[in-house]
């Protein structure tokens, strides 16, 4: 590999192991739905939780 040191490589394996930075919102939300009192996690793009439909993207998979 032209180019390629162990320390680019030390780098690039870093990176495709722990993967791109999540989104964060606002960890202080509730649920917009009426009387609900949930708080909603920081990395929840909506403003529902999961019990009123909010969050309906596929599961992420656990890194191994």
């Amino acid at each position: 590999m032209a180019g390629s040191t162990p320390r680019r490589r030390t780098e690039r394996a870093m990176m495709m192991r722990s993967g791109p930075a999540l989104n964060q919102f606002d960890p202080d939300r509730q649920c917009a739905h009426p009387a609900c009192q949930a708080r909603l996690s920081r990395y929840n793009p909506n403003r529902t939780c999961a019990a009123h439909g909010g969050w309906q993207e596929s599961p992420v998979k656990a890194r191994t």
